[in-house]
């Protein structure tokens, strides 16, 4: 399930080894031909342009807010602060993703699944981290559920989403729920229900399943229920998709923004930083990769507002001080230099 948007971990982590040349003290250099800014370095050339695209991004949180959340902590901290952003963003509730918590064997920290609307957050990876990085991951991920809702809110490609999501939601549904039936609640339909392992609208699908198992064996019985599975998740997909368009602005019409919607959901849908295998996330990839892109500049202007610092461009230059210092993210921005 956590294929889709992965918000990472890029502590102590092993990147992809690029061979780039070490262009880092370009970065230090004075900036050629400038007549309003003379004396301006690359360094400073880059993080005055990073305040300049912040500003579409900032939230504009307050102090007394800031406040009123750092009161909580640990998940209490996390499904209030979610909350709290997709309140800011005027996300209606039924349209909100459910906050998930569970342990993440790919390299990342948060994840947002398009195919299914969940926010998935593995606590355990957090708990040395300072508040205002988790309310930046938060607003990361959140950032890409407003992706998922443009495309979702288009007239075709939305159509379109919703089929690709089912296929890829289906089969790991299939997989979970049958699992646990097997598992958790050794085979009795009401257990199951009772274990919230299905919903009880949904009990007939065990019950058939169960039919086709002791008749047919595993293969018949694991073919209803991926079927079965992929209509109700359509279906559920198909409604939030209506939710969205009746609550956030109305269908985008076919030849509006298809490109880039288009592009959107390809990337959804076959992110090309994240290794299948070992779920690494190659880093060159991922930093250009256009939806994380986007997310990545939300998340880094949204650590900025909760730390309560004053100067953006100050702050960005004691980030990207400290990322000079990290073998990935200087490899990165060793890749951005020119020769």
């Amino acid at each position: 399930m956590y294929i889709q948007s992965i918000t990472p971990n890029i502590q102590n982590r092993t990147a992809t080894k690029p061979s780039f040349q070490c262009n880092i003290q370009k970065l230090f250099q004075t900036v050629e031909g400038l007549k309003v800014f003379k004396g301006m370095t690359e360094f400073d050339r880059r993080c005055l342009l990073a305040y300049i695209n912040s500003k579409p991004y900032m939230m504009g949180i307050t102090t007394k807010e800031i406040d009123e959340l750092s009161k909580f902590d640990g998940k209490e901290f996390i499904t209030k602060t979610a909350d709290f952003i997709m309140d800011r963003f005027k996300i209606p509730e039924e349209v909100k993703p459910p906050v998930i918590f569970d342990d993440m064997t790919s390299d990342g920290i948060m994840a947002y699944s398009p195919s299914t609307n969940y926010l998935i957050v593995d606590i355990k990876k957090l708990k040395n981290l300072p508040k205002n990085t988790i309310f930046g991951l938060l607003r990361h991920e959140i950032t890409h559920l407003q992706q998922n809702m443009s495309v979702l809110r288009h007239e075709t490609i939305g159509v379109k989403a919703v089929e690709e999501y089912t296929n890829v939601a289906a089969p790991i549904y299939r997989k979970l729920l049958l699992e646990s039936f097997e598992k958790d609640a050794n085979m009795d339909v009401d257990k199951a229900i009772a274990m919230q392992i299905i919903r009880p609208e949904h009990r007939y699908i065990l019950e058939n399943a169960k039919i086709l198992y002791d008749q047919w064996g595993t293969d018949a019985c694991e073919a209803y229920v991926e079927k079965e599975i992929a209509k109700e998740h359509k279906r559920e997909l198909y409604e939030l998709r209506n939710k969205i368009i009746y609550t956030c602005g109305g269908i985008i019409p076919d030849g509006c923004a298809n490109e880039q919607l288009e592009a959107g959901l390809n990337e959804f849908l076959r992110n090309g930083y994240m290794d299948k295998v070992t779920q690494r996330i190659d880093y060159n990839k991922y930093f250009t990769n256009i939806l994380e892109n986007e997310a990545l500049i939300a998340q880094q202007v949204s650590e900025f507002e909760f730390s309560k610092s004053g100067c953006y461009i100050k702050y960005q230059k004691d980030l990207l001080e400290e990322q000079l210092k990290n073998p990935i993210t200087r490899e990165f921005l060793e890749s951005t230099i020119p020769d």
